[in-house]
């Protein structure tokens, strides 16, 4: 394995077994699925096990020369392909990398280096918005030229969406590639926008489907002495099954648990003024944390419709909280809870479009307030 700390997906891992079980290794595969689920450490482990030359069950040694060239990011014959800042106009006959200033260049290093040692890290540049059609150009020429070394020439395209932004120039570019591809070539492009991927492209691919991570796989690869069940519940919830998220936020655990009980005193207390924003203005939110904030509220909010229809702390987020589940039902018997849900997503779109802020906030404030006295309401956006 190149890998040893990548959650399998069996189903993968079978699909490379039949590969070269009959000898059938497509000229393209399109993995795709949520983000943060080990699609691109997959991605890299096809890649180092059609070059090893050291396989046991169709899996990469990680100690060969080819391998030690890819842990080194300078296998000649493996080319990564991810988005780059438009900063610069390039002409037809420039390098991608002319595309890059040299922080970009040293913080594209740091990713690389990440990248070897941990599957779920982030594989990009900031403010990366599309993948340049000279990173194609460049890479026709690559493919044709005769290599120093012998074995498969592998193409690993990372957020392959952005191969349509702004324009599908790059998209189209490639697409030529793909109808006719070199011998002994395979290019893998992983995406987490399945959709925005052109047709065209998805005809020619075998298209792989990443499921979520399951929580007991996630907790099988975390040590429980890090963090309990219910807090990894949590930020498994938070972050949508992002193993790269939840790792990095394990030490905040503590910080969303304060956030949620600061929630807690804005729901019991929203019906005590007629000036009701001002407990929102007492959480400290501002648009840095606000979608943080915003996905615990509608976790508590999903609970408490929960348990109002049902009466079963089976299916809770957050179990441990039920007397405080009990005692804002018992004070807001009338509550539309799935209406305050729908305010915040309405209230996330709003921001996401620069709203002026305040205003979102003190609107946002009246809403929740109406839907749990299930009264008329009024919005100034």
């Amino acid at each position: 394995m190149f890998y040893n700390n990548l959650i399998h997906n069996n189903k993968f891992f079978s699909l490379i077994e039949n590969y070269y079980k009959k000898d059938k290794i497509p000229h393209s595969i399109l993995l795709y699925g949520k983000k943060g689920i080990g699609k691109q450490g997959h991605a890299i482990e096809l890649a180092s096990s059609l070059n090893c030359t050291n396989r046991s069950n169709y899996l990469s040694c990680g100690r060969c020369h080819s391998c030690i060239q890819l842990k080194s990011m300078q296998h000649p014959n493996i080319h990564f392909i991810i988005p780059f800042p438009r900063k610069k106009i390039l002409s037809k006959k420039d390098q991608p990398e002319k595309a890059l200033s040299t922080k970009d260049i040293d913080e594209l290093i740091k990713i690389k280096k990440a990248k070897i040692i941990d599957p779920y890290s982030d594989f990009n540049l900031q403010n990366a918005n599309t993948i340049l059609i000279n990173s194609i150009r460049f890479l026709k020429k690559e493919l044709y030229n005769t290599s120093i070394e012998k074995g498969w020439k592998i193409i690993l395209i990372f957020e392959a969406e952005k191969l349509c932004i702004p324009g599908p120039e790059s998209a189209n570019s490639l697409l030529k590639i793909l109808e006719e591809p070199p011998a002994k070539t395979i290019f893998i492009l992983v995406t987490n926008e399945y959709n925005k991927i052109l047709k065209t492209i998805k005809s020619r691919c075998q298209n792989f489907y990443f499921n979520k991570l399951s929580f007991q796989k996630i907790r099988t690869h975390l040590d429980s002495k890090m963090i309990n069940d219910n807090d990894l519940k949590l930020l498994n919830k938070i972050f949508d099954g992002d193993f790269n998220l939840i790792k990095k936020n394990l030490k905040k655990i503590n910080d969303f648990n304060k956030k949620i009980n600061k929630l807690f005193e804005y729901i019991l207390n929203c019906n005590s003024t007629s000036q009701n924003h001002i407990y929102f203005d007492k959480l400290n939110i501002d648009k840095l944390n606000w979608f943080d904030y915003m996905k615990l509220f509608i976790i508590v909010l999903r609970d408490l419709q929960i348990l109002k229809s049902s009466s079963t702390i089976k299916n809770l987020h957050l179990k441990k909280n039920i007397e405080t589940y009990n005692k804002i039902l018992k004070r807001y018997p009338n509550a539309v809870w799935s209406n305050c849900i729908s305010s915040i997503e309405k209230t996330n779109i709003i921001i996401k479009q620069n709203v002026y802020f305040p205003l979102a906030l003190k609107t946002l404030s009246i809403e929740i307030k109406n839907n749990l006295l299930n009264q008329t309401q009024k919005s100034f956006i």
